[in-house]
């Protein structure tokens, strides 16, 4: 019989089975699937949850309502960094450990930058559909060397895009409030307002953490700001854009175009724009997604199940108030 056992929703977890799975196993757990991958709504969330004593999550809603339906769950580890769809305070709360695994996907993610960047400058999507379909013309792109790249939320990943982007011998204009004009240069990036940095850019490069306080903080009023010439990247989270805007701004050439890697809602619906615009480099939320960086954070996230039911403190806790909470679920080890 199993010591416990494991719900995941996070797909890239899955698609490493082979390999991630083996740790859980030989510490005595038993790994379940939901039958659709993460993120799911609550309603499909709760019935696998109920079963599990942690589990390795996609964006799915972790909060009170779905938290107090399954006293079973101790821990709820985000798969990655973000975890805005994780309510700390209520997991806190009701006693669960939230943890995630940073840091784990920041060089994957500043590859995906950098190869969009170029994508959009050459026309690469453009250059490979009039290929497949028998045509040939000369394709007219732009360089990204000398340009002014513009990083909009200067942590880890914004910081190794900007080790890149030098290079290509690029000015790095950043904007980061949590950080001083003189930790900014000290990465070799000159700290800015965001006003100045959407003016003055060839590529904005958006990597901010997503917060109630910054939800759609790109919005109309910094896209008109931009050359018509320029390229916004998203390779964040889809709520700090606002995405109406944007398919205005690509529509109506406020801008020359845009790679988005994170949206709003999740799958992307079928028929958004986004996914049709010429202009628009549309990815299904992949950057962070290599070889090296799923190995990684699988490890990682696995560790921090072991830790929470051991009794031991995980390595990255999002809430490490909770483990002196009387509330707290994980007091009696499992392992």
């Amino acid at each position: 019989m199993a010591k416990f056992t494991l719900l995941v929703t996070a797909n890239a977890f899955r698609e490493s089975a082979a390999t991630a799975e083996p740790p859980v196993r030989a510490a005595g757990g038993e790994v379940i699937y939901s039958e659709r991958m993460g993120p799911l709504a609550a309603e499909e969330l709760i019935p696998y949850l109920r079963r599990a004593d942690a589990v390795i999550a996609a964006t799915d809603p972790y909060n009170d309502s779905v938290l107090e339906a399954c006293p079973r769950l101790r821990a709820v580890v985000r798969w990655g960094t973000g975890y805005d769809s994780v309510d700390v305070t209520a997991c806190t709360r009701q006693g669960v450990a939230a943890c995630n695994a940073p840091q784990f996907n920041v060089e994957a993610v500043a590859d995906h930058v950098l190869g969009v960047m170029l994508a959009l400058a050459r026309r690469l999507p453009h250059q490979a559909a009039v290929m497949r379909n028998g045509g040939w013309e000369e394709v007219r792109g732009v360089e990204v060397f000398g340009k002014t790249l513009g990083i909009v939320g200067f942590g880890a990943i914004g910081k190794a895009v900007a080790r890149r982007a030098r290079g290509f011998n690029c000015r790095i204009l950043a904007y980061d409030p949590m950080l001083s004009a003189e930790t900014i240069a000290e990465h070799r990036g000159e700290a800015t307002d965001l006003p100045t940095l959407f003016r003055a850019a060839d590529f904005v490069s958006l990597n901010a953490a997503l917060a109630p306080e910054n939800r759609r903080m790109i919005g109309a009023e910094l896209l008109r700001e931009m050359k018509p010439t320029a390229y916004f990247i998203n390779a964040a989270r889809g709520p700090l854009v606002d995405e109406p805007a944007l398919v205005r701004a690509l529509s109506e050439g406020w801008i020359a175009g845009a790679a988005v890697d994170a949206y709003e809602t999740e799958p992307l619906p079928p028929d958004h724009p986004l996914r049709h615009l010429p202009n628009c480099l549309a990815t299904p939320h992949s950057a962070f997604n290599t070889v090296e960086a799923a190995d990684a954070t699988n490890r990682a996230v696995v560790e921090e199940v072991l830790s929470v039911l051991r009794g031991e403190r995980p390595r990255f806790p999002l809430n490490p108030a909770v483990f002196d909470s009387p509330a707290y679920r994980g007091r009696t080890p499992l392992l």
